[in-house]
């Protein structure tokens, strides 16, 4: 299995958090051929590229294919094959067994990397509602537009997105008393239907619990429980903060 850089530099977004181990890299699955690391409100899932796109300079280890479990790579480990290699890295494994990467700064070398797997398992998110359901709307905006959009505009803590049916408005204010706004028109066809207005949100309404994060220690508990032998071998996240009352649920975006 190649991992390209953008694979490895998810372990960008990885939590810092010791109490969620099983966070704190980015998960690796030869199988599905796809990596995603996650800090508990942000979970971006890449897949790898092509195997035929890069050879690499192996020696006596193999390529992890299909038949290899998956596992979560240290965030260092992935940043400094990420640092060393000129495109990307592949994930070997060596004679013991255990996974190791292999960073290529050409093709004529590489620099092999033993690895220790992040102990705990990555919280099971492949359902529908991780990546939202329900009705929405679709946009396309280039990337470079987004970037300098938010960079721009964003220069609060918090920025409030509001999508029309052929553009997006952020709004952000900082604590020096000053607002911004930016719009940003999409890239193609606009959107066939126009969202319906929300009502608006303030900071103070908002809940301090992530909703990805729930998401994620509901389908942890649910999916993981029963895989690694019950609840001693289950990575539990720590329990989420009570919901103040009269808080909407589900108030933060």
């Amino acid at each position: 299995m190649l991992l390209s850089k953008e694979n490895l530099n998810l372990a960008k977004i990885a939590s810092t958090e010791p109490s969620r181990l099983a966070l704190t890299g980015v998960y690796v699955d030869p199988k599905r051929k796809v990596t995603a690391a996650s800090n508990g409100a942000i979970l971006v899932e890449i897949s790898a590229p092509k195997e035929a796109e890069a050879p690499f300079p192996s020696g006596d280890m193999e390529l992890a294919g299909e038949d290899h479990e998956p596992f979560v790579l240290p965030a260092k480990a992935a940043l400094e094959a990420a640092k060393a290699a000129k495109w990307g890295a592949a994930l070997a494994v060596g004679p013991s067994g255990k996974p190791a990467i292999l960073a290529a700064p050409d093709e004529k070398k590489s620099v092999s990397t033993k690895v220790e797997p992040v102990e705990g398992s990555f919280p099971e998110y492949r359902n529908d509602g991780i990546f939202g359901k329900g009705e929405s709307i679709a946009l396309t905006f280039k990337t470079d537009n987004l970037h300098k959009i938010l960079g721009a505009a964003g220069i609060g803590d918090v920025v409030k997105v509001i999508l029309f049916a052929d553009r997006m408005r952020i709004e952000s204010t900082n604590e020096r008393g000053q607002s911004a706004r930016g719009v940003l028109m999409c890239f193609g066809k606009a959107a066939a239907t126009r969202p319906q207005a929300q009502p608006e949100r303030t900071p103070e309404a908002e809940t301090p619990s992530p909703p990805l994060l729930r998401s994620l220690e509901e389908s942890e508990e649910r999916s993981l429980g029963s895989a690694h032998g019950g609840p001693d071998r289950l990575l539990r996240l720590p329990p989420l903060p009570t919901r103040p009352e009269g808080h909407p649920r589900g108030s933060r975006r």
